[in-house]
């Protein structure tokens, strides 16, 4: 091979191609092929390096991805638990602060009947149960009522309760727009709780019918939007969910 190539060199210098034409025909015949190669390492390190990046690009959109899914997925586990407990003490408020109230006639009972049923109540406790078997025939129907109020308003503000600190405990999985919901709704339910059970002790009927109004007309629509925007998440969720699937087409 090398003495072909001082063959050749030596006929271009015979033919009087002189040093600087022969430079330029060595580097015509050589200098191509040795730019082509180059080219091809540089083109070879600069898709490495786009590889690279490229892979390191899609780990870290994997982790987001699965952390973003991580999130969805509990929002999809704390909405319908949320929603459960709104319901709850949706319906144990107006239960209790509704205008239509009845109790048992007990002013009649004979001793024995009082007793007896008394006995069998579950919402009142021994000293509830011990008072109201002392209380006079002429206040039993008044005390009862009252004390069975305040058992009721119990349950309601329970309820309440057991909304407010899981809705707030689960505040991170929900989005902006439900947790404003959330706490604005819960302030509307104790505010009527109060009214109800406020005005009872103090035999105020305007007052309890405040609370009555107030669930009516501000926590009912409310509840709506509520129901309504969890209905919108969870059917986005849903879509999400179905979204990662491979779907086969089959005929």
């Amino acid at each position: 091979m090398g003495d072909q190539i001082g063959k050749f060199i030596f006929e271009l210098l015979a033919y009087g191609g002189g040093s600087t034409a022969l430079a330029y025909i060595i580097f015509k015949t050589l200098g191509d092929r040795w730019l082509e190669n180059k080219f091809k390492e540089r083109l070879k390190l600069v898709e490495h390096g786009y590889s690279v990046e490229l892979s390191k690009l899609k780990q870290r959109l994997d982790t987001a991805a699965n952390g973003l899914n991580r999130i969805h997925q509990k929002e999809f586990e704390v909405l319908p638990e949320a929603w459960g407990l709104l319901d709850e003490a949706m319906g144990t408020l107006k239960w209790v602060v509704s205008p239509m109230q009845s109790y048992p006639d007990v002013s009649r009972m004979s001793e024995e009947d009082w007793s007896d049923f008394i006995e069998g109540v579950e919402a009142f406790g021994k000293a509830n149960k011990r008072y109201l078997l002392g209380v006079h025939t002429e206040y039993r129907q008044r005390e009862y009522n009252r004390l069975y109020d305040a058992h009721k308003n119990w349950l309601a503000e329970k309820a309440i309760r057991d909304f407010h600190v899981y809705a707030t405990r689960h505040s991170i999985f929900l989005p902006e727009e439900l947790r404003v919901q959330f706490d604005a709704i819960k302030s509307l339910l104790w505010s009527a709780s109060v009214a109800k059970s406020v005005g009872g002790q103090a035999a105020d009927w305007k007052l309890q019918q405040e609370g009555w109004k107030k669930l009516e007309e501000q926590a009912e629509p409310l509840f709506d939007e509520i129901r309504k925007a969890i209905q919108v998440r969870i059917a986005k969720q849903m879509e999400l969910d179905l979204s990662g699937l491979n779907m086969v087409k089959v005929d």
